[in-house]
Formats: structure tokens, C-alpha cells, sequence
């Protein structure tokens, strides 16, 4: 169920943590790669890895299919995921995406994002909605993430994301904060990083996450 719940997270649309969702270009025009290392203040450390092939179905219609390994004590659980997700409002300050997945567990994840941008193509600075419903066998979790970002000097964006949930058979959970940082090389390349800090509740101690990959437009 531990590998499960940190899947469901990973192939969440940026998916891949602090991020906005955007639809892809046609055909297989994107590649992405990350390395999380996770529970950093804890015994038990965990090492997560991922790739992503993405796919412009259409201009507003986009798949993905993801695979992911984590390490736990030394020993490595694997996965894998498939993801849709439609762009179905789509203005110069104004966005509304649906998306839904399905891991090789059979949980099943369907959530919306809510874009409100200063400038079109997030040029400039804007804010975000995120909210999910994931099933898994008899149980379902609902989650919700509040996001802003921020352009800067040209090739730079940087990203505050506060995230919670509230699980069916769980107490309230807060959640954390996710900072990230984007540093666009070129035109067919993306470098994506992100520290994420895990609000204590109760007698918790607190956490904390980083991670680091590549998104690649293909040709």
C-alpha cells in the first residue's frame, strides 16, 4: 500500500509535483524522467524513480504512460501507469483540464486543474487548483492542491504548491509545501527540481522530499 499511495502521487500530473498541466505536443513528443528521494529525516528512506512518455493525441487530448521503481530497505517494488487528460477550456488567462489514471494495481485516480494566468503560455505569474479522487480497492482518498508560479528572466520558473488530503478512513491531513525551481536549457529541454517540506501532525517529526529530473520535447 506504501509504494501505492507514493505512485498514485508521482504520476499525478504535475503528475510530477509542483507543476501546471499542460496538454502535449502531437505524437510522442515528450520524454520525462525523475529522481525523488523521499523520507529524507526518517530510518526508512525511500528512493523513487520514474520515466514518462507523453503522447498529443490532439491539440487539447493527451496520454501518458509512466514507470516507476522504488527502493525501501533494499528492496525494489515497480510499477506502472496510464494517464489521460483533456484540455477543455482553454483562454489567454483561463484553463480548465480533466484528467484520470489507472495503475497496474487497478487504482484508478480522476481529478480537474483550475488555471488563472496573468499572461498566456505562463509567461508571466498565475495560480492554480488542483483536486483528485483516488479509488483503490474499497477505498478512496481525496486530495487537494493550491499552487502559484512565478516567470522569471526569461528561462526561469519558480513554484509554491501547498497540498492536503483527506483520506476515507483517516483524520484530516495537511499535507505540506512544495518548492520548486525550472530552468528551461533550450527549447527541447527542461530541468525540474523541487524540495518539499511534510507538515507534522500530532506526534509526527517532520519530513522532507527532493527531487530532480528532465522533461524532453521531442521532435
Amino acid at each position: 500500500m506504501k509504494f501505492l499511495i507514493i505512485f498514485l502521487f508521482i504520476i499525478s500530473f504535475s503528475i510530477y509535483g509542483a507543476d501546471t498541466t499542460e496538454t502535449f505536443g502531437l505524437g510522442f513528443t515528450d520524454f520525462e524522467c525523475y529522481h525523488t528521494s523521499s523520507s529524507l529525516n526518517k530510518n526508512n528512506k525511500v528512493y523513487t524513480n520514474q520515466a514518462t512518455v507523453g503522447i498529443g493525441i490532439t491539440h487539447m487530448f493527451s496520454a501518458s504512460f509512466q514507470a516507476s521503481s522504488e527502493k525501501t530497505n533494499g528492496e525494489v517494488s515497480t510499477g506502472y501507469g496510464l494517464g489521460f487528460f483533456i484540455n477543455t477550456f482553454d483562454t489567454e488567462h483561463f484553463d480548465f483540464d480533466l484528467y484520470t489514471y489507472l495503475d497496474n494495481s487497478y487504482a484508478k485516480t480522476f481529478g480537474f486543474e483550475l488555471n488563472l494566468d496573468l499572461k498566456d503560455e505562463l509567461e508571466l505569474a498565475g495560480l492554480y487548483l488542483r483536486t483528485e479522487l483516488s479509488h483503490f480497492e474499497e477505498t478512496i482518498d481525496y486530495s487537494l492542491v493550491f499552487g502559484a508560479y512565478y516567470s522569471f528572466l526569461e528561462d526561469f520558473q519558480a513554484l509554491l504548491q501547498f497540498d492536503m488530503s483527506i483520506p476515507e478512513s483517516d483524520d484530516f491531513n495537511i499535507g505540506g509545501l512544495t518548492l520548486g525551481l525550472n530552468y528551461t536549457l533550450s527549447d527541447k529541454l527542461e530541468i525540474i527540481s523541487e524540495f518539499s517540506l511534510d507538515i507534522p501532525q500530532d506526534d509526527e517529526k517532520t519530513d522532507y522530499a527532493l527531487m530532480i529530473g528532465f522533461l524532453s520535447t521531442l521532435p
